[in-house]
């Protein structure tokens, strides 16, 4: 937990019994873990949180002219615009992924 904290994955807040873990960066924890029967650490994972917050700021400028609307149907379409969005660059994300794995390890295939 302290890695994952000091490679900046989550960030631990102050609340009523002391520091806490936010309920969104609680799924962060789990994948982390999960990850580390396969011997990645939480230094390795630093890189992860580098491409979102790049894809993070690709979004950003795609829909800052629609987030400057505060009406509630633009706020919805953004809504719906973000979620297509994500899913189109994670299975771009997928694909490009699959076609290096299948590059280095062409036998498999």
């Amino acid at each position: 937990m302290k890695e994952i904290v000091d490679f900046g994955l989550i960030e631990l807040q102050s609340g009523e019994q002391g520091l806490e873990i936010a309920r969104a960066d609680v799924p962060i924890i789990h994948g982390a873990w999960d990850l580390r029967r396969y011997g990645v650490e939480p230094r390795h994972l630093r890189m992860y949180e580098t491409f979102a917050e790049r894809e993070a700021a690709l979004f950003s400028q795609i829909l800052m002219p629609a987030f400057r609307h505060k009406t509630p149907e633009s706020r919805q379409k953004l809504t719906e615009t973000l979620t297509e969005l994500s899913g189109l660059t994670d299975d771009l994300k997928s694909r490009l992924l699959r076609r290096s794995l299948l590059r280095t390890f062409e036998d498999l295939s």
